[in-house]
């Protein structure tokens, strides 16, 4: 094992394997490497980073994992990494963000994956990071995305989440729930037909919503509750089927509203209880839209 064959191990401050053999972390491969500080391995063979793999390494900042083959990261294989500012992830064949993949590292601000083939990010995949800004999902095309129930929980100071250019894409209930900061979600070119109830649930600082580019055709009810600040929702070229219809202040959608409902009506409420946000409807593919049903804007 390349990692084992290192000597003076205290004496390393980063550590780079590029183009090299390995094909496994196992549990505490890092331990003795107590002053790393850059970890960079690229382009090598690992399939799978275990439980723990990375456990308790106070002083790393950054780690780097581009270009490998990694399918598949284990449960807390990124835990207790007190310093850990940024971690990226790109051209590998992750397929499965397991429970706690990215928990208790206090000091991470960033994480990116990118041109992977992910498949499922499991409940709780990123738990509990306190200094958490951003989350880029992007370019990965090859595979069918499943975001569980709570796949982001309590990160406190998590801004913004981008989910971009991806494939086939489904989101469950409480996929973007309780986030107490998150002001802008773009979730755009992807291949996503269906909001079900309660994605994007209790949201108090969201402003900023862009769905445009997918395929949606869906948008159960309650898909978007109690988003009290949402200035911008963008729905630009997706296939929505009207009529929808915003309630009591929580964006509250109803695809199943009946046609005989009265839009001057409607369009009074959404005028009054969104005090003029707006909403993006070009290129929908809409299918029907009641006369008067926007006469209240004005």
């Amino acid at each position: 094992h390349h990692l084992r064959a290192c000597k003076n191990k205290n004496t390393y401050v980063s550590l780079t394997f590029i183009s090299n053999e390995i094909d496994q972390i196992d549990e505490y491969d890092f331990m003795q490497f107590k002053n790393l500080e850059n970890i960079e391995i690229k382009n090598c063979k690992i399939r799978i980073i275990k439980e723990r793999a990375f456990s308790k390494m106070g002083n790393v900042t950054s780690i780097d994992f581009s270009m490998n083959e990694v399918a598949k990261i284990e449960s807390r294989a990124f835990y207790r990494l007190d310093s850990l500012v940024y971690f990226l992830i790109s051209e590998s064949r992750i397929e499965i963000l397991d429970s706690y993949s990215f928990s208790h590292l206090p000091q991470l601000l960033q994480i990116s994956i990118s041109k992977s083939e992910i498949g499922v990010i499991r409940e709780r995949a990123l738990y509990n990071l306190d200094s958490l800004s951003s989350v880029s999902i992007t370019d990965n095309y090859l595979n069918s995305i499943l975001i569980e129930s709570f796949a982001f929980s309590n990160l406190n100071k998590l801004s913004g989440v981008i989910i971009s250019h991806n494939g086939n894409m489904t989101l469950s209930s409480y996929s973007f729930a309780n986030l107490s900061l998150v002001d802008t979600i773009v979730i755009d070119f992807n291949i996503l037909t269906c909001l079900k109830r309660f994605t994007f649930y209790n949201l108090p600082k969201l402003e900023y919503l862009n769905l445009e580019n997918n395929f949606i055709e869906l948008i159960e009810m309650d898909s978007l509750f109690n988003l009290p600040n949402l200035i911008t929702l963008v729905l630009t070229k997706n296939r929505l089927k009207l009529p929808f219809y915003f309630k009591n202040q929580h964006f509250l959608f109803a695809s199943n509203l009946k046609l005989n409902e009265s839009s001057s009506e409607l369009s009074s409420q959404i005028a009054n209880e969104t005090n003029q946000k707006r909403i993006d409807l070009h290129n929908c593919q809409i299918e029907s839209l009641d006369v008067g049903f926007f006469e209240s804007f004005k």
